[in-house]
């Protein structure tokens, strides 16, 4: 990745973000026991969300999509779409950011793949950054674009301010199932998930259901194995290892009851 700097600090354009607009714009994505999940599932997202803004003209006065890395630690989200050794603002060039932060400008600097601008981590830079940065730059990212997509971290949990409405992503297993109750017992109740389940079973779809009080959006057979071809497959729009018509399936229905959802608000 080239050097990148710039000033991307000026007075913030007034945001009409998520419900402020009648619609939910901002969708943050978390599995709370595999971060490899929740990035790929976000990519899926954005880059359907990119290729339906051609028929879509309201998205396209709004701006582009963007997705944002928000989860500290990982590998970065432009590993997992061929960006790391692209030009391009990463994280690190908003290190400090008051809440003054000039979007368009941003935007335009961030790197982009298959229509989606991207925030993720650079190479080698510290895998942190501080939180309130981090709802500054989503907040000021959210006013310009279409769509945001953002992976959430599950040690810390998002705010309304952040996202209108968060997936998480859970696994028909103990240890899954665990770690998702940990995270939803965290939220204040305020932005409450929907639920992703991949494979499990209807019984077990049910169970996690109740057992979370959350309304299941989709289910799906997405065991895959991770292996050299996964950032390839992702590129292509399959799940890793898997057909392409799960992972497509699953992302049609994460955005249809996103879209469904918003309308219901707008006419409430």
């Amino acid at each position: 990745m080239d050097e990148f700097d710039a000033d991307f600090f000026g007075p913030p354009a007034p945001a009409e973000v998520g419900s402020e607009r009648g619609e939910l714009r901002r969708i943050g994505v978390v599995c709370p026991d595999s971060a490899a999940d929740a990035a790929y599932f976000a990519c899926a997202v954005a880059r359907h969300l990119a290729r339906s803004r051609g028929t879509d003209r309201t998205a396209q006065d709004q701006g582009p999509v963007v997705l944002v890395d928000g989860q500290p630690g990982t590998g970065g989200l432009d590993v997992v779409l061929d960006l790391d050794r692209e030009a391009g603002a990463r994280w690190d060039a908003l290190r400090g950011a008051g809440p003054d932060i000039d979007a368009q400008k941003l935007l335009a600097a961030l790197p982009e793949r298959d229509g989606v601008r991207v925030l993720s981590h650079g190479r080698g830079a510290p895998r942190v950054h501080d939180r309130l940065v981090r709802s500054a730059v989503l907040g000021a990212l959210a006013g310009e674009a279409a769509w945001s997509v953002v992976t959430l971290a599950p040690h810390e949990p998002a705010e309304p301010t952040e996202c209108d409405v968060i997936v998480l992503l859970v696994r028909g297993t103990v240890c899954s199932m665990a770690a998702a109750q940990q995270y939803v017992d965290k939220l204040d109740g305020e932005l409450m998930p929907v639920l992703v389940t991949l494979e499990a079973d209807a019984r077990a779809r049910v169970a996690l259901g109740e057992s979370l009080d959350l309304e299941v959006v989709t289910s799906g057979p997405t065991r895959w194995r991770l292996g050299h071809r996964a950032a390839d497959d992702v590129l292509a729009g399959r799940w890793p290892g898997e057909d392409e018509r799960t992972m497509t399936r699953l992302v049609q229905d994460v955005v249809i009851y996103v879209r469904s959802r918003g309308r219901s608000m707008a006419w409430a």
